[in-house]
């Protein structure tokens, strides 16, 4: 959803299937299956019918959408494909497919296997299926994606967004397993398990208890390798109405009740237990224990897995890690950061090299073990691999410290979660990930039992159907919420816009989203700004009040129709109050909902109150807790258009748009701080203190939806993402992957790669593509080629052979001057008789790296243009006349198909490739390039400078201005500075606001040269007027290279000038990184997030008054120095008011 979501985005990024997968040869031959519900079901069903050894082929990329149950209607068996029965041993290859229940079908499971049948799963997607509620007449239904009592082996698949039944009846509990219950045998490897939820317990006078095992129940024999368990819940017990609430569900991750549990190599993280039941007049129901993992009895043995920031249930939820009756037996295995309950409770059986964050899980220093350990583990990622695991970073207690003979032997044979080999150190490393001494292609072992002999076209395992952007907060619906505080900015009484992307994993009476109140007892003296939530009727409301004594004065709106959302999804919601109109909007997904909402009086007062997020603090915040996850919350003091809401519905706003005030995006990786990414940033924190509490929600990777490509809305056509799939994601133009089409990291998210020789994307014609035949077109598209020597097609419509409009790079033997690592494009084929091309007067393209390429035709006055990286380029002619483009063939991504002209195709990457049947104007197309703010924290940024064609200060009001001819060329992020070393820089004019007392200044550098003694090169600096303190050629702050090596000076009242040099000689033509913190006297340098140098200083910093800042060179003698001009391109140069930690430094470089 945001821009840089695009890297978080990555959830699953998966290995391709086909490199991992042996396949052994089967009695049957594979059958296709097209992409259609009814086919899928009925071949499933003509394969159990025939028995034996059946095996089934998944259309690539396909989403078989189930609509109706299928058999065990009206039961607790009610699935939506056929059981898989009569000891039938069927193969089911997904090539990236995805079954999934539509959200509006009845309830029922997605599969279930008979005892004595064998089911596989490969490359699979299974989503969104629900168990049946209980009824008088039948117990819920177990296992909401899938119930197992045969045999189930399931690989590079994800079980996604399932939910077991709820009860229904009095007592009844609520049903075992999320994602998948097993009664038989299970076979888990390189799959991910995530937000599943087991069954609700029902109310009565005794709260019935909450379903076992969020993601995974067994009650068989289970054995789980190099996969993810993240992100589930277990059920809520019920209410007792005159008696007990009931308990919630143990296992929130996983839930062994009996029989065998082999758990290695993998992750078990943000699995949260439900809330126990309340009670009128007994005692609450206690919260889900075994946030992780929970054990009744039986053997369980977990190996070098990482069991890692899971959350127990409240209240008084016990072993937020492991919560163990039966006997758990760890090796080489990391138990950390479980909470708000202790890592482990019960028999923990710690058979060597264990790692525990506390003292629960009883290790002390035995077998090589350790309490109180510190693994410093990072957040979960997919660290290259299509499992989401926690790296770590040393100094660690995991690293080398792993038993080699545990790491040696089956499950974990010598490789970690990802398939990266243990081979990397003295010893292997404790938990599911190997710190890597290098980055080797992950390698998968894992193999079916049974495969096709005629293998279908290797495609990549899918990503999670939704996008990722970064963090989001998870509420227990209990006591969780995030305290903003009193901001005055943030007292809103008349007009204001509210945003938030909320995923409720239950609808309470009100679920507070944002609010502004006094905290208080319920009197008569609460004043509310603002309070917006979600009812259990699930409409929107808003609600202000305000008075000093009885009867005070309220106003309630809610929507008169009640949004379509269920539980577990990601929605957006926002609502606007128009002070001049005296209306009220409500929005879900950017459409409003229901007709606008009438009122007379605004609130007044509230200036004692304080905002908060996910509670409401009327009566000292025991109310109107939400529960699930929230992320993207935004404030606004104007009253958005529907339009505006659409525009950054899946898209960051800039922080400093007009009448933004408040904007957090929950992506901290830990910490009490809320950030703000607004100025001033007013920040909040988890809970109501800064210290760590059980009313804090807990830190999870988000999920909210991917959304659209970059640009405008209005006239596009369609999109392809290339997220492993060749699906529009506008409109409905899917594509076909064609030859040996894979998918790699992109510029957002992921990427079409194209080998140059067999690879393509067909698109078949249709109506809305036929953009010719509107009043104008444009083409757009993120391009990385390896090469610029080969004429390359990136988008053309054909009809086999005879190309109609095309977009080409390197095209020389058309019109005089065409050079390699041009844009060409021609609007009409051989048919017109006439030709209508135009080209860029030189080499705009940037080979191996990513450029923004546009073309646009405006058929109203036959205008043409071509920009690159947001800036338009020198073309061979500004108009081409007025001509209809030939578009209504099929379109192709990456290829001309041989006929009127030899084929052709692209060697490199595509992303984001988009349509318009209108020319975007040089503002939107400039717009989609380099949008958002700079990477790296919001808290004490001063300003950056990030080069988008202006000097202007993105975050504040310190903007440059270029001097010398300086000019912008395709930069690290958009476009950058470009510096011809001679007479080229930016001057900022002195502001209090660059003169701090501590210090952070960053940037991206590529240098075309170093200059050598005794000159340097700056890439900022505060310099000096030559006759001052500072005498001539020293600076206050200076951060830039000398001799070719990094240098960081400084100026101070007692040291004087000092030098801090780096090691390093920096290569030129490279993009680096470089980094500089002053506090207290201690400096540090870093080069590409690494620290590299340090010393301390004595005395505080000297400013001499009005100096320039300076970008690109060094204003030291009261001029700008001749000697230190910087010769190449700066990008994202940034100062803070503060020393930025060191793993702050180093997710500023990984953020680009």
């Amino acid at each position: 959803m945001k821009t840089k979501i695009v890297h978080l985005t990555m959830l699953f990024v998966l290995l391709a299937l086909a490199a991992m997968i042996v396949p052994l040869a089967p009695a049957q031959a594979m059958s296709d299956v097209p992409c259609d519900a009814t086919a899928l079901i009925n071949a499933i069903q003509g394969a159990v019918n025939a028995g034996g050894t059946q095996s089934l082929s998944l259309a690539a990329s396909c989403t078989y959408t189930l609509t109706a149950v299928n058999n065990g209607a009206d039961t607790r068996d009610a699935n939506g494909l056929p059981v898989i029965a009569n000891n039938v041993s069927l193969t089911i290859v997904g090539n990236g497919a995805t079954i999934q229940r539509d959200a509006n079908a009845p309830q029922f499971r997605i599969l279930s296997i008979d005892a004595g049948s064998t089911l596989l799963l490969s490359s699979l997607t299974i989503r969104g299926g629900r168990g049946v509620d209980g009824s008088q007449t039948h117990l819920p239904g177990p296992g909401g994606g899938i119930f197992n009592r045969g045999t189930l082996d399931i690989s590079f698949s994800n079980i996604l967004e399932n939910h077991a039944g709820d009860g229904l009846r009095s007592k009844q509990p609520g049903a075992v397993g999320g994602g998948i219950a097993n009664d038989g045998t299970l076979i888990l490897a390189y799959s991910n398990v995530t937000s599943n939820v087991s069954g609700d317990g029902d109310d009565g006078k005794i709260g019935a208890t909450g379903g076992d095992g969020g993601g995974i129940y067994n009650v068989g024999n289970a054995t789980i390798t190099n996969s993810a368990i993240y992100g589930n819940k277990s059920g809520a017990g019920g209410d007792g109405t005159t008696k007990n609430g009931g308990r919630a569900g143990y296992g929130a991750g996983i839930m062994h009740f009996e029989g065998q549990l082999i758990l290695a190599n993998s992750t078990v993280s943000g699995n949260k237990g439900g809330k126990g039941g309340k009670s009128n007049s007994g005692q609450a129901g206690l919260g889900g224990s075994g946030g992780g993992l929970a054990a009744q009895k039986g053997n369980v043995t977990i190996t070098n897995s990482t069991i890692a920031k899971n959350k127990s249930g409240a209240p008084n939820g016990a072993g937020a890690g492991i919560y163990a009756f039966g006997t758990v037996k760890l090796q080489n295995t990391i138990v950390a950061d479980n909470a708000p309950s202790a890592n482990c409770y019960g028999n923990i059986k710690n058979v060597t090299n264990n790692l525990d964050t506390g003292t629960s899980c009883g290790f002390g220093s035995n077998n090589d073990s350790k309490s109180n350990a510190d693994p410093n583990l990072e957040p979960l990622a997919s660290n290259g691999a299509g499992t989401l695991s926690h790296a770590f970073k040393k100094p660690s207690d995991a690293y080398n410290k792993g038993k080699d003979s545990v790491c040696n032997s089956d499950p974990i044979n010598g490789q970690d979660q990802r398939g990266m080999s243990r081979s990397q150190g003295k010893h292997c490393d404790i938990g599911a990930f190997e710190l890597q001494v290098s980055q080797p292609t992950p390698t998968a072992t894992h193999t079916p039992t049974l495969a096709p002999t005629n293998t279908p076209t290797p495609s990549p395992t899918p990503t999670q159907p939704t996008g990722g952007d970064g963090g989001a907060l998870d509420f227990d619906g209990t006591e969780d919420f995030v305290e903003i505080g009193t901001y005055a900015n943030l007292l809103l009484n008349d007009d204001l816009t509210l945003e938030i992307w909320a995923k409720p994993d239950s609808f309470n009476d009100e679920s507070t989203l944002i609010t502004r109140a006094v905290e208080g007892d319920g009197d008569a003296s609460t004043n509310y700004s603002y309070y917006f939530y979600i009812t259990a009727a699930k409409k929107l409301g808003l609600f202000w009040e305000w008075g000093t004594g009885a009867p005070d004065t309220e106003i309630t709106l809610t929507s008169s129709v009640a949004a379509s959302i269920n539980p577990g999804e990601w929605h957006h919601f926002a609502v606007t109050r128009n002070a001049t109109g005296s209306q009220v909007r409500f929005y879900v997904d950017g459409v409003e909902l229901g007709p606008a909402q009438s009122f007379t009086t605004l609130p007044t007062g509230g200036s004692s109150g304080r905002t908060v997020i996910g509670a409401n603090p009327f009566a000292t915040y025991t109310t109107h807790h939400f529960d699930g996850h929230l992320d993207e919350a935004r404030i606004w003091n104007i009253v958005r258009t529907p339009a505006e809401i659409q525009a950054n519905l899946y898209q960051q706003p800039n922080v400093a748009s007009s009448g933004l005030v408040a904007y957090y995006k929950f992506d901290e990786p830990s910490g009490q701080t809320v950030s703000d990414a607004t100025t001033p940033a007013e920040n909040g924190t988890l809970g109501k203190t800064s210290s760590v509490a059980t009313d804090d929600p807990t830190r999870v990777t988000s999920t909210t939806p991917g959304g659209d490509c970059a640009g405008p809305s209005d006239g596009r056509v369609s999109c392809w993402k290339g997220e492993n799939n060749a699906n529009d994601s506008v409109g409905t133009n899917n594509g076909t992957l064609e030859g040996s089409v894979t998918f790699v990291e992109g510029k957002v998210g992921q990427a079409f790669n194209f080998d140059g020789t067999t690879a393509d994307v067909r698109v078949p014609a249709s109506s809305s593509l036929n953009v010719g035949s509107a009043n104008g077109l444009t083409i757009a598209a993120w391009v990385n080629p390896t090469t610029l020597a080969q004429r390359s097609p990136l988008v053309e419509w054909s009809n086999n052979g005879t190309y109609g409009a095309d977009f080409w790079m390197s095209v020389t033997d058309v019109i005089p001057g065409g050079v390699n690592g041009n844009l060409y494009a021609n609007l009409t084929s051989f048919a017109h008789g006439t030709q209508y091309v135009v080209q860029t007067t030189g080499a705009v393209l940037t080979a191996n790296s990513w450029n923004h390429v546009v073309f646009t035709y405006n058929k109203t006055n036959g205008n043409v243009a071509i920009y690159v990286n947001g800036v338009a380029s020198s073309v061979s002619s500004s108009n081409l006349g007025i001509v209809t483009p030939d578009t209504s063939f099929d379109m192709y991504l990456a290829r001309r198909v041989a006929g009127q002209a030899p084929a052709a195709r692209l060697s490199g990457k595509m992303d984001e490739v988009q349509i318009w049947n209108r020319a975007l104007t040089a503002q939107e197309i400039s717009s989609m390039v380099g949008t958002g703010d700079c990477a790296g924290p919001s808290d004490g940024r001063v300003s950056c400078w990030k080069g988008d064609n202006n000097a202007n200060d993105s975050v504040d009001t310190n903007n440059g201005t270029v001097q010398g001819g300086a000019t912008y060329a395709a930069g690290k992020v958009g476009q950058a500075f470009s510096f011809d070393g001679v007479d080229d820089y930016v001057q900022v004019a002195d502001h209090a606001s660059l003169r701090p007392t501590q210090f952070t200044v960053a940037g991206w550098f590529n240098a075309t040269a170093f200059a050598g003694q005794p000159g340097g090169n700056a890439i900022i600096a505060h310099g000096a007027s030559g006759s001052g303190t500072l005498g001539e050629y020293h600076d206050t702050y200076f951060l830039g290279f000398y001799e070719s090596k990094p240098q960081f000076q400084t100026f101070t009242t007692v040291t004087g000038n000092h030098n801090l040099p780096g090691p390093n000689v920096i290569p030129t033509g490279q993009w680096h990184h470089l980094a500089a913190t002053f506090e207290s006297g201690a400096k540090k340098l870093y080069l590409d997030g690494t620290l590299i140098a340090s010393e301390t200083v004595s005395g505080s910093l000297v400013y001499e008054t009005p100096i320039p800042i300076t970008i690109g060179q060094d204003w030291n003698i009261g001029a700008p120095s001749n000697n230190v001009m910087f010769n190449g391109l700066l990008d994202e140069v940034q100062v803070w008011n503060r020393a930025l930690t060191a793993q702050e430094i180093l997710d500023l470089y990984n953020a680009q």
